[in-house]
């Protein structure tokens, strides 16, 4: 028998008008710009001449993409290209081009990236192989940047020795007064973590930036024309770095700059604060900067870093309902292996499924990573929570309540471990090998929903950096009229009498603007009139229900 019961219901709520002024802040992601495929490293090498090379260095393309870093003392050799002495050069295409953004950090445009290193860790005793650094904006007309030596273009003709004090070999400096900036291969290539190949290192300081990749930063202002003038660059497409110094460093043979990578430099803007900036979000993770549990976690904390981490917890990402997930280390890691996990957190519905001796429930979430497995990317177990309302099991015994995850169209608990139930957060935790879909499950079965209760309230969960006026909403738990909270699955009809709702409608054929229960809640999207966040949003809601 089919049973369908219509009951109409009034929801409202005000966004703050707070938020009118996040909308102004926020500019659009670089992958607004028109450009296909924005990648924050060099994507083309243009041209290239090596004269006498480093053997097995030789490499141009090794200059493309992201850098491979090593630690402060000793560098990873497996991704750079040798220049060879001076008269040697290579030239690399950027897209999206270099531009200088008020927001940059630490206002620096780009970051060269070499295998220099600090003798011992020491920071005032460093190995360099100095390459002056050319920019042009149509890879005809090339500016230089002169550098804390002041140089001229004469040195790319014929180069120049080794000077005094040296800029090249083992160079040590008593003074941060004293540091050579402004060309490329001065400062190491730190290990990868999290987004710090976008983030410089000041080049007035001893050591590396914490948090950055290292590497030589650069401004695209310091670039002057041949009379030593200010270039002025607006955009910069193309950068040249050539080798300028003669010198015979014994048994390493002549100076010869090796170039790992070139990188944009980030703005300094973190949309949902998740400590990631939305740049390399967008440009490198993929993940949604608007949304805090779309985010990189690092796998392991780099040896520079350490001084600031002394406990085995890594990362942690958690979404607006309280579902988190949280890493730890196991140990010194080693081998080939990744440095970052991209995560996501997707509350879902419980697929269809036996679990013997269970019922599924209405709470299900998805925790993507990566890197799924986790004791082969050598970190402990991960650590899931799952948030959950504690009137949706009315009648059952809340310590009872058991994760079980997805795989191949049934459900399992292999890799489940450590299940806790803290009642009174209305959560759920546990460890689990693997990431994928959990299902929340109970020994006894579930009801059907009767009438909706009201009220229902609507939360402003983010407004749009991209699109003023776009709001994410939620609802706030819908139960019936005995406390249950309505079935993920359940079909509600919205009518928005305050907005335009653009959120997909999940049933087309059907009247009106369908929608779907996850979690308990409603999710959706509404687009306000001429972008005034202020605006009251009023709704119709009819919920539809149908019991075999």
């Amino acid at each position: 028998m089919s049973i369908s019961d219509r009951i109409l219901w009034r929801v409202s709520g005000r966004a703050p008008v707070a938020l009118l002024s996040l909308l102004c802040l926020l500019p659009l992601s670089m992958a607004a710009s028109g450009q296909a495929g924005p990648s924050p490293w060099a994507v083309e090498v243009v041209d290239v001449q090596q004269i006498d090379p480093n053997p097995g260095y030789a490499e141009p393309t090794h200059a493309l993409g992201e850098p491979v870093g090593g630690t402060l003392s000793v560098p990873n050799n497996s991704s750079v290209v040798s220049l060879g002495v001076p008269g040697s050069f290579i030239t690399l295409r950027m897209n999206p081009p270099i531009t200088h953004h008020p927001d940059n950090l630490m206002g620096y445009d780009f970051i060269v990236y070499s295998n220099a290193f600090f003798v011992g860790g020491n920071p005032q005793h460093a190995f360099k192989e100095p390459a002056l650094v050319e920019l042009s904006e149509d890879g005809v007309n090339w500016h230089h940047i002169p550098g804390s030596r002041n140089l001229d273009r004469s040195v790319l003709e014929d180069g120049m020795p080794n000077p005094d004090p040296p800029l090249a070999g083992y160079v040590q400096t008593a003074t941060e007064d004293a540091l050579d900036w402004g060309y490329a291969e001065l400062t190491p290539t730190q290990q990868k973590y999290l987004d710090n190949y976008m983030r410089p290192s000041d080049p007035y300081t001893f050591g590396v930036t914490p948090r950055s990749g290292g590497g030589d930063a650069f401004k695209i202002a310091w670039a002057v024309d041949a009379a030593g003038n200010p270039a002025d660059l607006e955009a910069v497409n193309y950068v040249r770095l050539s080798s300028f110094l003669w010198g015979d460093m014994g048994p390493l043979g002549d100076i010869t700059p090796e170039i790992n990578a070139v990188a944009h430099v980030a703005r300094d803007i973190d949309t949902d604060g998740n400590g990631i900036l939305d740049d390399y979000e967008i440009m490198v993770a993929g993940t949604d900067p608007t949304r805090p549990e779309s985010t990189v976690l690092p796998l392991e904390i780099p040896a520079s870093e350490q001084p600031h981490h002394t406990t085995p917890y890594l990362g942690r990402a958690e979404d607006t309902l309280g579902n988190a997930f949280t890493i730890y280390e196991a140990g010194t890691r080693s081998g080939a292996r990744a440095f970052n996990l991209i995560v996501d957190i997707l509350p879902t519905s419980a697929s269809a499924g036996e679990v013997p001796g269970r019922y599924l429930s209405d709470y299900a979430v998805e925790f993507l990573a990566d890197q799924s497995d986790f004791q082969a990317a050598q970190i402990q177990d991960a650590e899931f929570r799952i948030a959950f309302a504690p009137e949706a099991f009315v009648g059952h015994d809340l310590q009872a309540l058991a994760p079980y995850r997805l795989v191949a169209g049934a459900y399992t608990q292999d890799g489940i471990s450590e299940i806790e139930v803290l009642e009174e957060a209305g959560v759920l935790q546990f460890r689990s090998r693997y990431a994928g879909l959990f299902a929340l499950t109970s020994t006894e079965p579930f009801d059907p929903a009767g009438p909706p209760a009201a009220p229902v309230t609507l939360e402003v969960l983010t407004a749009s950096p991209s699109a003023p006026g776009e709001l994410r909403l939620r609802s706030s738990v819908i139960t019936d009229s005995e406390g249950r909270t309505v079935p993920a699955g359940t079909h509600i009809t919205v009518e928005a009498t305050g907005g335009v709702l653009i959120t997909a409608d999940a049933d087309p054929d059907a009247s009106g603007h369908q929608l779907v229960v996850q979690g308990g809640r409603l999710h959706f999207t509404v687009l306000l009139p001429d972008g005034e966040v202020g605006e009251l949003i009023s709704l119709l809601l009819t919920l539809s229900r149908s019991d075999d």
